[in-house]
């Protein structure tokens, strides 16, 4: 992965962890819980944007066609693709980035609808650790590339 890859990587994380950061000042029921529910999707788009990078990278284009690619992705990171790259992530870091995914999933699907307050206050409360996470995966990821 060239040196350009790795940096854009490294800024993407970036931005989803200043948003965290903004949204981590925040008391969690100071915010109504549509625009809640659309920041936890909206955290999630940037990690599936990232995640996307790696794999297109290594593999080559994604068919974002075919329905269930966003899971397949998930699925394809925690697996090692020999002479490519190796697994991204763990199966249970996995497992946490698949809430975000089913919630934002399930905005588009219903649109107007609003999960429960206490469901998105408990993915709010998991936001950092799942980001901590998510970054010392990539960044042991590139380390196994170099």
């Amino acid at each position: 992965m060239d040196t350009a890859v790795r940096t854009t990587l490294k800024a993407d994380i970036d931005a989803i962890e200043k948003v965290c950061v903004r949204w981590a000042a925040t008391e969690s029921h100071a915010i109504e819980p549509q625009e809640m529910a659309q920041m936890l999707a909206d955290f999630y788009s940037g990690i599936e944007a990232a995640c996307v990078r790696i794999v297109e990278t290594a593999e080559g284009p994604l068919d974002k066609g075919v329905e269930g690619w966003e899971t397949d992705l998930l699925d394809a990171l925690v697996r090692e693709v020999k002479g490519k790259r190796p697994a991204v992530l763990t199966p249970a870091l996995k497992r946490y980035l698949l809430q975000f995914h089913n919630l934002r999933s399930y905005l588009r699907e219903t649109p107007g609808a609003v999960p429960s307050a206490d469901m998105l206050r408990a993915l709010l409360c998991s936001m950092e650790a799942t980001l901590t996470q998510f970054r010392s995966s990539v960044l042991r990821f590139l380390e196994r590339l170099s």
